[in-house]
């Protein structure tokens, strides 16, 4: 028994020993393809690692900085040899070779995934073969690690062969400093900057291109400082004057506030902030806000002539564009514009058929009322309602049905009638649904025959009161 246990003790350990080998790099089957005379297959123990625009052979892959790019090698048996290759354009495009991947863990720290040629990518050191390009995001905003783990497959003339595939775990992270005496400190790539415990006062960090920021700081603070230069193409497009300087400044994250006001010094070119010969030298400041450009007055910024600095007092660094031109307060922001839409393609029928509907009069749609033929005699024509009731006001002597307001443009009409000794207002009609069931003005003439009935009693009734009345003043 004590022998059993003790074998499985180291059998244990075995197995965790090997787990802990694989905890970070490549492994899997990783076999060579079948499917074609040439044989692919992953040649991940030669990746190679490209940081701060250094070919690294050997690395930890328990430390993929932020934006470095990992190159995975793919390499071919030609014939099924056994003899490993260069893969070529042609055998590439021949075999019909292809690569799927996916990021099982930490999608939102590896940026689009690709293959590419080695000699174009023009980096020394890198062979001319193919490449599973793996690039990390440039701005990683944390002062640990995240663990990335991914997985790739070969195919080849379509058919996945799931006998190659090799899987890959490493653990992403930022380049640190440690903060513990009144200097300068380089954070010109992404750096996580801790102050000591016991450590308070003035520091300048240096972006590179002699662009640096100084202000205090304190025991235990803690930053991260993470400069692009790339220029924002939405406000580049928008401003293509001749001559045109323009350079930008995006500190990207927000763990790089302060408690106190600091001084951010940025070089300008003197030479380049005139626009021509005998044209004035001009420096606009602009502080990037969504898609919005703000601009910066001298109670922000300076500019000292001998020393060609500009330096912006700030207790947070942000976005800035610097210019020798006024460019446009709003920009617009391609990525957003919606190109996506919806609906179907109309046929040359529908067409045809709304032109023939929209040359019909409208008259003709109106209570069942046709036009008589120029020239000819209008004869018996039949009334609408509202035609009917205005006939029988219209026959009526003085004030009495007296109209007081007429809207032909179908708005409201409001109408004085001693009937009823009050007003009544008919409700507007909208052409929108004129002639539908949901307004039964225009869609229903059951009661069009009740309507005249009752007007025309309503007038005899008028007249036999006047009788009465001259009858009575006889007596």
């Amino acid at each position: 028994m004590k022998k059993f246990i003790a074998l499985l003790i180291v059998f244990i350990m075995a197995v965790n020993l090997t787990a802990a080998a694989r905890s970070s790099g490549f492994y899997g089957p990783g076999e060579i393809t079948v499917e074609a005379q040439n044989g692919y297959f992953f040649d991940y123990d030669n990746a190679i690692l490209v940081d701060n625009h250094r070919t690294i052979i050997e690395f930890n892959y328990d430390e993929f900085y932020a934006g470095s790019v990992l190159y995975l090698p793919i390499m071919v048996h030609v014939n099924q040899t056994g003899v490993a290759a260069l893969v070529t354009e042609n055998m590439w495009r021949t075999d019909n070779v292809g690569v799927s991947s996916k990021v099982l863990r930490g999608r939102e720290f590896v940026e689009e995934i690709e293959v590419v040629d080695g000699r174009r990518e023009r980096i020394n050191g890198l062979p001319a073969t193919r490449f599973v390009k793996i690039p990390l995001v440039g701005h990683y905003e944390s002062f640990g690690m995240d663990e990335i783990l991914m997985e790739f497959v070969l195919s080849v003339h379509g058919v996945g062969e799931l006998a190659s595939r090799i899987n890959f775990t490493g653990f992403i992270r930022n380049r640190s400093v440690l903060v513990n005496r009144s200097s300068a400190f380089p954070v010109g790539y992404p750096t996580a900057v801790q102050v000591s415990p016991i450590f308070n006062g003035e520091v300048t960090f240096d972006f590179g291109e002699n662009i640096r920021y100084t202000n205090r700081v304190s025991a235990r603070d803690r930053y991260i400082f993470s400069l692009s230069r790339v220029p924002d193409p939405d406000i580049v497009k928008m401003n293509t004057e001749r001559n045109t300087y323009m350079e930008f400044y995006n500190f990207r994250g927000t763990l790089d506030t302060f408690r106190t006001w600091g001084d951010l010094e940025i070089p300008v070119p003197r030479d380049k902030l005139s626009r021509g010969r005998n044209q004035p030298e001009e420096l606009y400041v602009y502080r990037i806000t969504g898609e919005s450009l703000e601009s910066m007055g001298p109670d922000e910024v300076s500019f000292h002539s001998r020393t060609n600095k500009l330096t912006i007092s700030t207790n947070t660094l942000e976005n800035y564009v610097v210019s020798n031109v006024a460019l446009f307060r709003d920009f617009e922001n391609e990525d957003n514009i919606d190109i996506l839409r919806t609906g179907y393609a109309q046929t040359p029928e529908d067409e045809y058929a709304e032109e023939e509907f929209e040359d019909i009069p409208d008259e003709e749609f109106d209570d069942g009322f046709v036009p008589p033929p120029p020239g000819g005699p209008v004869g018996d024509l039949f009334l609408s309602s509202s035609a009917a009731a205005q006939a029988a006001l219209d026959g009526l002597d003085g004030d009495e049905g007296e109209d007081k307001d007429e809207d032909k443009s179908g708005g409201d009409v409001t109408v004085e009638s001693e009937f009823f000794g009050n007003r009544f207002d008919s409700t507007p009609i909208s052409a929108a649904n004129e002639g539908s069931a949901v307004n039964p003005s225009t869609s229903d003439n059951r009661h069009i025959p009740f309507a005249v009935l009752l007007m025309l009693v309503s007038c005899a009734v008028i007249i036999l009161s006047r009788l009465k009345g001259c009858v009575s003043n006889g007596r």
